[in-house]
């Protein structure tokens, strides 16, 4: 009996095991039931309060947005109704008045005499007390008379001299202000940090807004970038007003002194990049101007680095900077434009624009990144070349190291060692370019000055010297013609860029001409620089006497542009803070030009005799006179210049880089 009790308590057990273990996994069941609607509705709660951000975040930036356009209305408003006002105040509009009033009554024409008087009167006392809100003694001439005054004391005696008197004067405010801020101007090139110092002293005197602006970019302009931006931000918040061009400047500012302190945000740490097979190989060129659209130096030079990769039995592919040849002018369609072009067997293709203003700004380069990457997947680049400029290195070491292809930097200039530059912008790039280098695998080289410099970078690549090399070669031998059979040809073949003194060639034209020599001067180069020289020489009765070739050959037919020329002047600015390649002289030395050079001290380690160097413009025109007279001197300096091309070849060392990678 026990055991059968036994029996049924066991197998009653037996039959409520399976119940208890429903029992159980319904209870789990249940609770991860009560936990995933808990997290869903931490979900949904979460995903409405961030709705709520938004939409609060949207209508604050719409308020303000309708506040500044509140702000603007009323501004604008307010100037329509002083504009009106001054409209109605001014003279020509009250002797208008007074003749409309005449006109419509006959009868009130017996007092017009004495309402002009009267009219008179008032004219001449509204200009006096116009006259005495500028200055205290109300002269006009005296206003400027201060500035002018200041910049002749510091012609003669200095900008200590020049701020020191404006001092002794007890000037008003914004007279005081004006002067120092010209002063500045006037030290922005020869002391840039005088210049940092007179706009600091011009802007304690006058804060103004909009002078707090316009010193902003003047100190920028000094080669200031971290005070800069401090006086920018300041303008900003003070309600100043910038257009379309001030502002792209003002994010530049800002955008460099972003670098000065945080330094390459989207690369933190050098990625191993493998070798390439020969088999393999396949370069990719970054070019900021490229043919068929630009006719430049950046163009030739691009093309001959390509022809020299080809000719080694490289596959090599052009890509532009993202929206060229149509930067900044959104008025014009970029998909009507062939998105490839073969210019000499080698393929050029343009990257599509990007959001982002072009610049050194952490949004333009991670688009001009994303779409270089996107181009070197479709082309199965193995090898990217770019130019060591920081808008154009900075997205190319940004898309090498995401993609782990080896980059060779093309360094046609560069910023001294940080030690000799003498402005904190100067300091920056030179610190940047040396991070740059530094995820580089390979840099060449143009000068040997540039070279001294590269080899400064801690940590930096190996560097190739590579002299600068032209599209095609000289079709034919130079001929010199003797001075009886034609006029003297002169010209200036290259790009319209800062460092040159374009309007130098005015001064020698006209010095020519006054040496009674049939000279002619012909520019191969665009830009409002060069229409400039060509008005005033037009101004000056001397129009035959210049021509200027706007659309000129490209690829292997650049060289056409030096045919006819038999002597090339390079006139330099004075130096700027940047080691720099001078293809200009390079590229008339390998067409076996003679070539005048003014200024350009630190180039004649490189050229030598090879060039004819002056020291000013006078010596150039003599120079000139010498050559167009004396043929067998043209000739020998011709010869010279091809022996020069010669114990310098161009293309050997770029392609030993390209191959070691």
């Amino acid at each position: 009996m026990t055991a059968k009790i036994m029996k049924l308590a066991a197998g009653r057990a037996a039959a409520e095991e399976p119940e208890v273990a429903l029992a159980s996994r319904v209870a789990e069941l249940e609770e991860r039931l009560a936990e995933t609607e808990l997290f869903n509705n931490h979900r949904v709660l979460r995903s409405r309060i961030e709705r709520l951000e938004r939409d609060i975040t949207t209508y604050r930036e719409a308020r303000e947005t309708a506040d500044f356009a509140n702000i603007d209305l009323r501004q604008a408003l307010e100037q329509s109704t002083a504009s009106a006002d001054a409209v109605k105040a001014s003279p020509a509009f009250r002797l208008g008045t007074l003749l409309i009033e005449t006109w419509r009554d006959w009868r009130s024409i017996g007092g017009l005499p004495s309402a002009i008087s009267r009219w008179l009167r008032e004219n001449r006392q509204q200009q006096e007390n116009a006259e005495g809100l500028l200055v205290p003694d109300g002269s006009v001439t005296e206003y400027t008379a201060a500035t002018e005054r200041a910049l002749e004391i510091a012609g003669k005696q200095g900008l200590q001299e020049a701020k020191r008197w404006i001092a002794d004067q007890h000037l008003r405010d914004s007279v005081a202000a004006r002067a120092l801020s010209e002063l500045a101007s006037f030290a922005r090139r020869n002391d840039p940090s005088e210049a940092v110092r007179l706009a600091e002293a011009a802007l304690e005197v006058d804060p103004h807004e909009n002078r707090v602006k316009r010193l902003a970019f003047l100190m920028a302009e000094s080669g200031s970038v971290t005070n800069a931006a401090q006086l920018l931000r300041s303008a900003i918040g003070r309600g100043a007003r910038f257009n379309a061009a001030e502002e792209a400047r003002g994010q530049e500012m800002l955008a460099m002194a972003d670098l000065a302190s945080t330094g390459l945000v989207f690369v933190s740490k050098r990625k191993w990049a493998p070798a390439v097979g020969s088999a393999n190989r396949r370069v990719l060129i970054l070019a900021p101007q490229a043919f068929p659209y630009h006719w430049s130096s950046l163009s030739m030079r691009t093309h001959a680095v390509a022809e020299s990769l080809v000719q080694s039995d490289i596959l090599v592919d052009v890509v532009t900077a993202p929206g060229y040849p149509d930067i900044g002018n959104s008025n014009v369609d970029q998909a009507k434009r062939p998105p490839s072009r073969n210019v000499d067997g080698i393929d050029y293709h343009l990257l599509p624009p990007v959001k982002a203003r072009p610049g050194v700004t952490n949004e333009y380069v991670q688009q001009t990144s994303l779409a270089l990457m996107s181009c070197m997947r479709r082309l199965k680049t193995t090898v990217l070349i770019a130019p060591l400029e920081l808008m154009h290195s900075y997205p190319a070491v940004v898309a090498s190291q995401r993609l782990g292809v080896p980059l060779l930097l093309d360094c046609w200039s560069a910023t001294p060692e940080e030690s000799q530059c003498h402005t904190e912008r100067g300091r920056i790039m030179s610190r940047t370019e040396d991070s740059l280098l530094h995820y580089a695998q390979a840099a060449v080289a143009r000068t040997p000055a540039i070279a001294a410099r590269l080899s400064l970078a801690a940590r930096g690549p190996k560097v190739f010297l590579d002299i600068d090399g032209v599209p095609g070669r000289s079709s034919s031998e130079p001929v010199s013609k003797s001075p009886e059979n034609a006029e003297f040809v002169f010209g200036y073949v290259g790009d319209n860029s800062g460092d040159v003194d374009l309007e130098s060639l005015i001064t020698i034209v006209k010095g020519l001409v006054a040496a009674e020599l049939d000279a002619r001067l012909v520019i191969h180069s665009v830009g409002a620089r060069i229409q400039a020289v060509r008005d005033q020489l037009e101004l000056a009765g001397l129009g035959q006497r210049v021509s200027v070739v706007l659309k000129s050959p490209p690829g292997r037919r650049a060289g056409l542009a030096y045919q006819g020329i038999e002597a090339i002047v390079v006139p330099f600015a004075p130096e700027e803070e940047a080691v720099k390649s001078p293809y200009q002289i390079v590229a008339a030395l390998r067409h076996g030009k003679c070539v005048i050079v003014v200024g350009g001290e630190s180039y004649r380690d490189v050229f030598g005799p090879a060039v004819v160097w002056a020291e000013d413009t006078q010596s150039a025109i003599d120079s000139l006179r010498a050559l167009a007279v004396d043929v067998e001197r043209r000739t020998l300096q011709e010869s010279q210049a091809r022996a020069w091309d010669a114990a310098h070849p161009s293309g050997k060392s770029l392609v030993a880089a390209v191959e070691s990678l």
